[in-house]
């Protein structure tokens, strides 16, 4: 009796011990298994583009929710902050058989390298077109202009921001000198890099108001695929085939990082 009690204590001693290390490995595994759900900045807005080439403006915060993976190499890069510090205005507007958003954005918290994901709804909630597009070094304190577009009418529209710290690509848009002068029909950029790198695929996006309404965009390269080097200065014409009295325009680019 004395033996069988002995094996029965020690198999009750085994199997407790079994219990306590396997729930001590569980424990470890729920932390590092924890996932990132990535951080998504996220709006929706009505808009009222019409048959009669009208835009509509509104100055709004993008809002949404985020985690943070504290794990990134780039510790100090707070992509929440990032992604709700984007102000954003709006323009919507039709042309030919075509109806247009425009997203103005402004990086007010840090540099990153930024996706946006846009959906255009009908009446119904039903998404009519989806686009996605990317601005590789989006310098805090600038402004970057993007075009979405549908062959379909839509009376809202849904964004969502994923930022990044900039890896790749260092942003340059901050020591680029703009200015424009209006001719007939057309604008004309001149863009001076004042900074102390080559500034690469230097990309504009002219807005042409007639009033307080956009009646026509259009884009392009500021001389071409070259890069503008550093206190040099490049031209570029971009055309209007609607009557307006101004034109905003905004920049992108970037330079090679030494990653």
């Amino acid at each position: 009796m004395k033996n069988y009690f002995k094996i029965y204590v020690l198999a009750v001693s085994l199997l407790t011990a079994f219990m306590l290390i396997g729930c001590s490995e569980s424990k470890n595994g729920e932390k590092v298994s924890q996932k990132n759900e990535g951080t998504v900045a996220e709006k929706v807005s009505e808009t009222t583009a019409d048959n009669n080439n009208e835009a509509t403006k509104e100055n709004v915060g993008s809002v949404g929710e985020a985690s943070i993976d504290d794990s990134t190499e780039n510790s100090d890069f707070d992509a929440d902050a990032v992604a709700n510090g984007i102000e954003v205005t709006s323009y919507t507007y039709k042309a030919y058989s075509r109806y247009y958003l425009i997203l103005v954005l402004k990086n007010t918290v840090n540099d990153c390298a930024l996706n946006v994901s846009v959906d255009l709804l009908d009446g119904n909630d039903q998404i009519v077109g989806t686009e996605e597009e990317e601005v590789d070094a989006f310098a805090k304190d600038t402004e970057v202009a993007l075009i979405f577009d549908s062959n379909q009418k839509f009376s809202k529209f849904k964004w969502e921001f994923e930022p990044e710290a900039c890896e790749y690509y260092n942003p340059v848009v901050q020591n680029l000198k703009c200015d424009v002068s209006i001719a007939k029909d057309k604008a004309i950029i001149s863009v001076e890099n004042t900074g102390n790198e080559p500034a690469e695929y230097v990309e504009y996006t002219a807005l042409f108001f007639k009033g307080d309404k956009i009646v026509d965009t259009n884009w392009g390269y500021v001389g071409g695929s070259d890069k503008i080097e550093p206190g040099k200065t490049k031209k570029e014409e971009t055309n209007c085939y609607e009557k307006f009295d101004s034109v905003k325009v905004y920049l992108d680019g970037r330079s090679e990082s030494d990653w």
